[in-house]
């Protein structure tokens, strides 16, 4: 038997519902999105090349177009969801990429990581002194947004400047990008001309028998491939992301998962003469990355000529960078893509015609226009010209009072067509 005081349990197959009561929002923080994240939103691994089946011209399975993103069609039915376009928001898919390529976003920011850690114990290279110094300030509640900024900054300037680790003793040298290309290189002999002179050494046994040698070594450089940089990255320990201002892991920079949006945001056009359809840009994009995406994943199964991959994970770099920002300076001359130009993600959110600009702040509505605005010697100071037509059309309500019902009457007699009109009586009901 149950205790008097007790309250009746009850057993129920349905699940916790919260109550409906408001909350309180305390902070929002922005962050990277990781690959564990992207494969988590996501409904499947899409992998499929072709956008459409054959002759049925269906959306093929696993595609860019596959019916479990959404569907474009008003007809249509979501796969996921059950749903019609109008109800269906859409769903992500993912696509893991073979090998990993930088993020255009964040290229900047890991050419600055990279600059601050050491290359071979992925520590941040600076002594005991200087980082309690740096801890305490970045710690500090005080510190607004632009002060983390200068402080990273300050940081940044005091690593370039050493050239050995003072962990483990390995030489560092200048992080910068390479000039016509999102490639990442490493001088690191820049300002150690011993370390210069001891490495090439290594080679006098080569040089004897080819001369061409001699010139490339004092020329070497170290090429920080998206691959090396993951794994620099991975290596970071928790505690020196707090000096690098980074809130969240420094290996989540690094593209592994792209993001496959829905199918309703990018949405296929049918043709006049119904024999085929355009595609939207990101749907093209995506289809390329996955091309090429295939070719890496057959080179890394039943090998491939290294120049050849070499060059594949250089496109796929450049897909995927053009996917984000199509606009991306310094890309090769090959990689730009000939007439009208691609609209990636950020040309479709900046600008005048973008979705802000265009779309949010400049939509069109009711009961507003626009004219131009002309001096008159008829008008007064506090008054302002209206063009007839926009008077007539453009309307606000009225309460009636003894102060105003000759007034109104009228506009009432005026009508729809003469201004000043009315264009409707609103009774104490609500009838019109």
């Amino acid at each position: 038997m149950a205790n008097a005081g007790l309250e009746q349990m009850f057993y129920t197959k349905e699940p916790f519902k919260e109550k409906a009561a408001p909350k309180k929002i305390k902070s929002i923080r922005f962050g990277l999105m990781s690959s564990q994240e992207v494969v988590k939103t996501g409904e499947f691994h899409v992998f499929e090349r072709s956008l459409y089946t054959q002759p049925q011209r269906l959306p093929a399975p696993n595609g860019v177009l596959d019916l479990r993103l959404g569907t474009s069609d008003k007809k249509g039915e979501c796969s996921t969801c059950k749903a019609k376009m109008i109800d269906c928001a859409g769903h992500y898919g993912y696509v893991k990429l073979e090998l990993p390529v930088f993020h255009i976003g964040y290229f900047k920011h890991i050419i600055g990581v990279l600059q601050c850690v050491c290359k071979g114990c992925s520590r941040v290279m600076l002594g005991s002194k200087e980082r309690a110094h740096y801890f305490k300030r970045f710690r500090s509640p005080k510190t607004e947004v632009l002060q983390r900024k200068a402080l990273f900054k300050a940081l940044n300037n005091k690593c370039k400047n050493v050239k050995v680790c003072p962990h483990c003793g390995e030489t560092n040298g200048v992080v910068k990008k390479a000039t016509a290309s999102l490639k990442i290189i490493h001088d690191k002999y820049a300002k150690a001309p011993v370390d210069l002179a001891s490495f090439t050494k290594e080679f006098d046994e080569a040089i004897k028998y080819n001369d061409q040698l001699k010139t490339l070594t004092n020329k070497v450089q170290d090429d920080m491939n998206p691959l090396r940089v993951l794994q620099i990255f991975e290596r970071i320990s928790d505690e020196d992301t707090e000096l690098l201002d980074l809130y969240d892991r420094p290996e989540h920079l690094i593209m592994q998962h792209i993001a496959v949006p829905p199918v309703c945001i990018r949405p296929s056009v049918e043709m006049e003469t119904g024999t085929g359809s355009n595609e939207d840009d990101i749907t093209m994009k995506l289809m390329q990355i996955i091309e090429v995406n295939n070719i890496l994943r057959q080179g890394l199964e039943k090998g491939l000529p290294i120049v050849n991959f070499m060059e594949q994970w250089d496109f796929l770099q450049v897909q995927c960078a053009m996917y984000i920002n199509s606009d991306v300076p310094g890309l090769p001359a090959t990689a730009q893509p000939q007439g009208k130009p691609l609209r990636g993600f950020v040309q479709r959110l900046k600008g005048k015609t973008g979705r802000f600009r265009g779309n949010l702040s400049g939509k069109r509505v009711d009961f507003s226009g626009r004219t131009v605005i002309s001096p008159d010697p008829n008008l007064r100071v506090d008054q302002v010209g209206v063009p007839v037509h926009q008077a007539m059309v453009l309307t606000y309500p009225e309460k009636v009072s003894r102060y105003n019902i000759e007034k109104l009457r009228q506009c009432v007699l005026n009508g729809k067509m003469k201004h000043p009109g009315a264009n409707f009586v609103v009774y104490p009901d609500g009838n019109k």
